[in-house]
């Protein structure tokens, strides 16, 4: 089913009442949703509604950020740009059609700031490949970040697989995003040796301590895979904060509700919740754990189409000083079924 950006704004319209339904807007989403609303709108691009991810914390104020995620297949097909089209909109959609390795762009919104005009630009990769750095960052907009991004990477820890290079022009320090993978085997030698983990993270310029060490080997001890984020600023130096994201499996919406409540994700909030990072609005997840068909008034009348809503990351964010801050991570799909 073909879209026009006015449709796709009409879907999250439809997804986002879905998930702030019977309070949990309130409880999770805060006064965002009209700037959110926005964002979107300035990057909804191509013939179907794109992925979308809502970045929200666990403590502190109801907010969240959002991310769009735009295909190469979506910015191919009679693409039609919104008429608030992000300025960067036009030369990463010609950029992904040039790309031989990259499956697609996601558009991270720091909406909980209130900016909704200078995302974070992150670019997928297959088989931990990407050929052409200098036209990603040159599209994104800041073409001599590709040599930062070259130089950290000839030191890639084994067993590291890296999922996707951002990049934060507007950020303070123009940081270069990198998230990494950690396979099961050597998530398993550093629940060996936490020495060989903080090692490893030096290999890339990170100098951790022994209390984040041990935050992390917490963390490891449950029955996710580890992901990874850092950053390099624009001096070559490391950013402080270290990301530490917990890969959830991909269930379905019913399991992932009942581990919120009573299985592996319940084991982990309650870590989370031991070091002071997570209030009572984590019960409100379970009811965003959504796989059901919904109509939608699109286009000159009313469609069919599946909605999923699961969680996929819940995320720490750490410095070797202290812990700062958890979020979960809601994956949002919407698939035409007429």
């Amino acid at each position: 089913m073909h879209m026009k950006s006015a449709d796709l704004t009409v879907l999250y319209k439809a997804l986002y009442r879905e998930l702030a339904a019977h309070g949990r807007g309130e409880a999770l989403f805060g006064s965002c949703g009209d700037l959110a609303l926005d964002a979107f709108g300035s990057a909804a691009v191509g013939p179907r509604m794109p992925t979308v991810y809502f970045e929200i914390p666990l403590l502190g104020e109801p907010r969240f950020d959002l991310q769009v995620c735009v295909s190469r297949e979506d910015g191919a097909v009679e693409r039609e740009l919104p008429v608030t089209a992000l300025p960067q909109l036009e030369p990463l959609m010609d950029w992904l059609q040039r790309s031989e390795d990259c499956p697609g762009v996601d558009l991270a919104f720091d909406v909980g700031a209130g900016d909704v005009r200078s995302p974070q630009v992150m670019a997928l990769m297959t088989d931990g490949v990407l050929r052409d750095v200098a036209g990603f960052f040159a599209a994104a907009g800041d073409g001599q970040a590709a040599k930062r991004f070259v130089r950290r990477t000839r030191h890639v820890p084994l067993g590291w697989r890296i999922w996707y290079v951002g990049l934060a022009p507007q950020r303070a320090g123009r940081p270069v995003r990198l998230d990494y993978s950690v396979g099961p085997r050597r998530q398993r030698r550093y629940l060996e040796d936490m020495a060989l983990f903080a090692k490893d993270l030096l290999s890339l310029g990170y100098q951790s301590s022994e209390e984040q060490l041990g935050w992390c080997r917490q963390l490891m001890e449950l029955p996710f895979g580890p992901n990874l984020q850092l950053d390099v600023l624009e001096d070559d130096s490391m950013g402080p904060v270290l990301g530490y994201s917990l890969c959830m499996p991909s269930w379905a919406p019913a399991k992932s509700s009942e581990s919120l409540r009573q299985g592996d994700l319940r084991q982990a909030r309650e870590l989370l919740q031991a070091w002071g990072l997570v209030d009572d609005r984590w019960r409100e997840l379970a009811g965003c754990c959504i796989g059901r068909e919904i109509v939608v008034p699109v286009g000159k009348g009313a469609s069919a189409f599946a909605l999923r809503c699961v969680p996929t990351f819940l995320k720490v964010r750490m410095t070797a000083q202290g812990l700062l801050d958890a979020k979960a991570y809601l994956m949002c799909d919407i698939v035409a079924l007429t």
